[in-house]
């Protein structure tokens, strides 16, 4: 944990190692287990309300079979949380983590300016 809270902010490794710790502290495996499934549930439902209505609004009738429906909307839940986390660690560390991959690689600092300005485009 101290090598991947080495990048975040001081603010922010701290807050987050506070929950993790507390989570891990509690030792109620079950009530995580429990908490886990129930947000990938309500997430999934989510999902499965905006196909159903993207389905509506283009007149589409559903024609899959019902486990393949459930399928797709937890595979689409799953993608859509990671994304949403690497995400959020590229908001967080993201230059941090370029400036490690520069120097492993060992990239010159030429493709670093045209990162730079690439950035620069979208700020």
């Amino acid at each position: 944990m101290s090598l991947v809270f080495s990048f975040f902010p001081t603010d922010v490794a701290i807050v987050t190692r506070t929950i993790i710790e507390n989570v891990l502290s509690t030792r109620n495996a079950t009530l995580l287990t429990v908490g886990a499934l129930m947000t990938i549930w309500s997430s999934s439902s989510g999902i499965n309300a905006v196909r159903k209505g993207l389905y509506k609004a283009y007149r589409k009738v559903e024609s899959r079979a019902i486990w393949h429906v459930i399928l797709v909307n937890l595979i689409s839940t799953i993608g859509l949380a990671l994304m949403l986390f690497i995400t959020i660690v590229f908001l967080v560390s993201g230059e941090v983590l370029g400036n490690q991959v520069f120097m492993f690689l060992n990239i010159s600092s030429t493709f670093e300016l045209f990162g730079t300005l690439f950035v620069s485009l979208f700020q």
